[in-house]
């Protein structure tokens, strides 16, 4: 995996996008992010536990300061890499890409989390986050599950090529976006 940063402001007026690799400063940013999310049902985090808290934060920093995604089993240690993206300098929004398992980054990884602050929807940031994630980690296959509440995600992710491949008897879908073979 190599790192990545980018500044599609393309010089146009208006505010400044940045997306670049999360660092340990952009960790709580995230974690609070996911916590927001979760106590909307779009991420199956039970974030009024101290303990889960913590190891959502561990992860969190694992992956952003490592490169490795503390996983339970056979996905324990997997490549990840955490993007934020800002504008005008503010957090908006970040995204989480890891392995589907350790080694398979090139072909196969998933986006494992993203939010963008709210106050930011309905303007792209999503759809530029998805696109630039998923072209940035040249793998095969990229996959993300959406949870039922979750439409806004889905359609960001379905714009931007992917597919419904699978649902879980909690209505839990996952879609996926392919590339074609090299």
């Amino acid at each position: 995996m190599e790192s990545c940063s980018v500044d599609t402001s393309r010089g146009m007026a208006g505010p400044a996008l940045q997306l670049r690799p999360a660092t340990r400063a952009d960790v709580a940013f995230i974690v609070d992010a996911i916590a927001a999310a979760s106590r909307h049902g779009h991420f199956g985090c039970d974030v009024d536990r101290a303990d889960v808290m913590r190891g959502l934060g561990f992860q969190v920093d694992t992956v952003v300061a490592d490169g490795r995604m503390p996983m339970p089993g056979a996905r324990d240690g997997v490549g990840g890499q955490a993007i934020v993206i800002d504008v005008d300098e503010a957090h908006t929004g970040f995204a989480i890409l890891i392995e589907h398992v350790p080694g398979s980054w090139h072909d196969r990884v998933e986006l494992f989390a993203m939010v963008v602050d709210e106050r930011f929807r309905g303007r792209g940031l999503g759809r530029e986050l998805v696109r630039f994630v998923a072209t940035w980690a040249q793998s095969r296959v990229v996959a993300a599950r959406c949870a039922p509440v979750s439409t806004g995600m889905r359609r960001v992710l379905e714009a931007c090529g992917f597919v419904a491949a699978t649902a879980d008897g909690d209505g839990v879908v996952t879609l996926e976006l392919h590339r074609p073979a090299a």
